[in-house]
């Protein structure tokens, strides 16, 4: 996220703080600005506003490829990439 506009970043944000089961976090040298990834899935896109990433969170949010269903996002890191 280090080269994703601030907007978008707190879209981002702001999106996974409505979720349980949903986390953002910064990585540096990804292939993509941003890089949504669930258990043997993954989505490059270029920009938090792609509808793509909502069908692919409605897709694989708690879906079948879950391996622990109700496990939440919890315990991740507060570091940024500044």
């Amino acid at each position: 996220m280090p080269d994703l506009p601030a907007d978008q970043v707190e879209q981002l944000r702001s999106l996974a703080g409505t979720e349980d089961y949903l986390m953002v976090s910064p990585y540096q040298d990804q292939t993509s600005p941003i890089v949504a990834t669930t258990w043997n899935n993954q989505l490059e896109i270029s920009s938090a506003d792609d509808s793509a990433l909502a069908e692919f969170i409605d897709t694989f949010l708690q879906g079948p490829q879950t391996p622990e269903p109700g496990a939440t996002c919890m315990g991740g890191t507060t570091e940024t990439f500044e």
